[in-house]
């Protein structure tokens, strides 16, 4: 089974590595990537999805202490979808 993001354009990120530490920190990059993209800040993210920019910054970090709900507000919000095949 392998995991990804996958965000508007379709560009697909594989998370390769099993380890949640890596999976979140590769999950926390893609987020931060496509909230920049966006051109939103940490705060802007959290209004948008009822988050504090504290949790915003976890999650970007990748530190794996975010539930998973928080995670996927924040990733659907700027269109990015975690799958799992």
């Amino acid at each position: 089974m392998m995991e990804r993001l996958e965000n508007r354009t379709g560009r697909i990120i594989p998370l390769m590595d099993r380890s949640v530490g890596n999976d979140a920190m590769a999950v926390g990059q893609a987020i931060r990537a496509a909230r920049r993209e966006s051109g939103l800040t940490q705060t802007q993210l959290g209004e948008l999805v009822g988050l504090s920019d504290r949790t915003v910054r976890e999650i970007e970090k990748g530190g794996g202490g975010s539930s998973l709900g928080a995670v996927s507000a924040a990733a659907n919000a700027l269109g990015l979808h975690i799958a799992a095949s």
